[in-house]
């Protein structure tokens, strides 16, 4: 494994981003969602998965992040499904802070909520813990898909709230196109990225030096 040093030179020239923001950023995503260090690479390939394909950057995903990272952990979401959620929300104009409490929203309440339970949508696995946010995305999509668009967000608004409903509305936006699917997959099949990336940036006489 490449030492952490080397994984955040590569974050930051993916990210075109000075060292020491890269770092912090980085860093307090993997403290707040209980990311062993030895697994930094993971963090900097699905960072960098995220904003290049995605209206985002670094910085707005750390910003985002910060207020969703810990709360995606406390429900046992995996780095890859929050990233993917924010930067769609980013690439829909819904960014930095506001795609953070947008996710922290949804995901405080989307459990418990008493219209997933009228839908016959289960938010819980076998042991209690809330299931990947994706399966719960389609779950609901397939339960509501028929219905008016005014049925439709009445419920919405009911399972993220008022301040968040918008965000959320772009979420499921995404499941229907397939776009969250897609960019799940994308993350997690992220390996290497964030080399890639950085050597395609820094093949050049800028770079050289």
């Amino acid at each position: 494994a490449l030492p952490i040093s080397y994984i955040m030179l590569d974050l930051a020239a993916a990210g075109n981003l000075d060292l020491g923001t890269t770092a912090d950023i980085a860093s307090n995503i993997q403290t707040a969602m209980r990311i062993p260090a030895e697994k930094m690479d993971m963090v900097a390939d699905v960072l960098t998965a995220a904003f290049t394909r995605n209206n985002v950057d670094i910085r707005m995903l750390g910003e985002s992040m910060k207020y969703s990272a810990g709360v995606g952990r406390s429900y046992n979401q995996s780095i890859e499904t929050i990233t993917t959620a924010t930067a769609l929300l980013g690439g829909a104009g819904i960014q930095g802070s506001q795609a953070g409490t947008t996710m922290r929203a949804v995901l405080s309440r989307i459990g418990t909520s008493p219209a997933m339970k009228k839908l016959g949508v289960n938010t819980k696995d076998k042991n209690g813990d809330m299931r990947d946010l994706s399966l719960i995305f389609n779950d609901l999509y397939e339960k509501t898909e028929k219905m008016g668009s005014v049925q439709r967000g009445e419920i919405f608004t009911k399972i993220a709230g008022r301040n968040a409903v918008s965000g959320f509305m772009e979420l499921m936006k995404a499941v229907e196109e397939g776009k969250f699917k897609d960019m799940r997959a994308s993350l997690n099949n992220s390996k290497g990225e964030a080399r890639q990336v950085s050597s395609t940036m820094l093949d050049n006489l800028k770079g050289d030096m």
